[in-house]
């Protein structure tokens, strides 16, 4: 089920692609100072032609090309207890404001009951991020698993985060090492 929704979230978003808000402050982030990890420690750094990403120790991440243009790179946390996952992706497409956010949205609603809500926007290196989210039960799981798009223009490219929290609101949740991985990207 899980595995299910960010592979869609992915197909979907790599898919048509990537996209909108418009620029952002002249660098620096915000939004997500209280979210970050108070100690974590990274292991790699990787780097694509557009943005570096720092990985947190113990998180399987890969980098690959995107078919149209662009790159990713997806770090996932599995174990009995805990899924979580994050995707950094730029697209070379030529896409508008409009036509991002409506897909994205058409595209989250599509794996839920519900409709995907608005969250305040981050801003990450200077690039402004709108947000939507939606949180979905898993019955056969008995937990809560919450999906979350951030997207926005880094260097006139769609970009988008898609964080997905398998714990959401539980101890074991990895969402504060996910915003520690998001503090770290730079664009180029």
């Amino acid at each position: 089920m899980k595995k299910k929704i960010l592979a869609l979230l992915m197909a979907g978003l790599m898919g048509f692609t990537m996209v909108a808000c418009g620029g952002g402050s002249a660098g620096g982030n915000s939004g997500i100072e209280q979210k970050k990890a108070k100690d974590v420690e990274f292991g790699e750094k990787i780097e694509t032609e557009d943005f570096t990403v720092d990985i947190v120790k113990d998180w399987k991440a890969e980098k690959e090309d995107e078919e149209g243009g662009g790159n990713s790179v997806n770090a996932d946390f599995i174990n009995d207890d805990v899924f979580a996952s994050v995707s950094f992706l730029i697209s070379t497409e030529n896409v508008t404001q409009e036509e991002m956010d409506k897909e994205v949205r058409e595209m989250m609603k599509a794996e839920g009951e519900e409709e995907p809500k608005e969250v305040e926007p981050i801003t990450i290196d200077g690039v402004k991020l709108k947000g939507l989210e939606m949180t979905e039960e898993d019955s056969e799981f008995s937990e809560t698993m919450k999906s979350m798009i951030y997207y926005g223009f880094a260097k006139e490219k769609p970009f988008a985060i898609i964080i997905v929290d398998g714990n959401d609101g539980k101890e074991n949740s990895k969402i504060a090492e996910i915003w520690s991985m998001v503090d770290t990207i730079k664009f180029k």
